[in-house]
């Protein structure tokens, strides 16, 4: 009796977990933080009595010529310009990206950070405001015609002093991967 039990037990666990698994699926899948969100929070305040407006560092343990790759979801592109240099035509987009947490959020006001960047951002820095910001990708390839809002796209950078903002470690031009 016991053993029909418990074989009636593990069943209902089994269907259970397969009801479970398809209204996940049905319902989009489980939604996480894009690969920004994850790259920020890896940053540091430096002055943690600051919440609204903060000036993230990266940790110590980062260097100059670092390489980092990020994956995330594209939520607005705007194609900024088509240079033709040598025969080769570059193409920029600006891409618009959401951090989505709540770590540099600042209860009162929502949140406003700015994160080191060598690319041409407010004095040196990308300016992240209740969760929007942008960066501008060069690329041989037209972006804004491989690529549509809500793809995923794989960029990736090399940590630079920027000498625009006092040669503070900043993220470099952001490239396809």
């Amino acid at each position: 009796m016991e053993k029909k039990i418990l074989t009636i037990m593990v069943a209902l666990i089994v269907v259970a977990a397969i009801v479970v698994a398809f209204v996940m699926i049905a319902a989009g899948g489980m939604k996480t933080a894009g690969g920004f969100t994850s790259l920020f929070n890896k940053l540091e305040n430096p002055t943690p009595s600051v919440t609204y407006g903060v000036y993230l560092e990266f940790p110590d343990d980062w260097e100059e010529q670092d390489k980092v790759i990020v994956s995330d979801t594209i939520v607005d592109m705007d194609p900024r310009s088509e240079d033709v240099t040598g025969g080769v035509t570059v193409y920029t987009v600006r891409l618009y990206f959401i951090y989505i947490d709540d770590k540099w959020a600042d209860p009162a006001s929502g949140s406003l950070f700015y994160v080191p960047s060598a690319e041409d951002h407010r004095d040196g820095y990308i300016t992240v405001s209740h969760g929007l910001f942008w960066i501008d990708v060069s690329s041989p390839e037209n972006i804004a015609v491989e690529y549509a809002i809500g793809d995923v796209i794989e960029l990736k950078t090399v940590l630079l002093a920027n000498q625009d903002n006092g040669n503070t470690l900043s993220f470099g031009s952001w490239l396809l991967a």
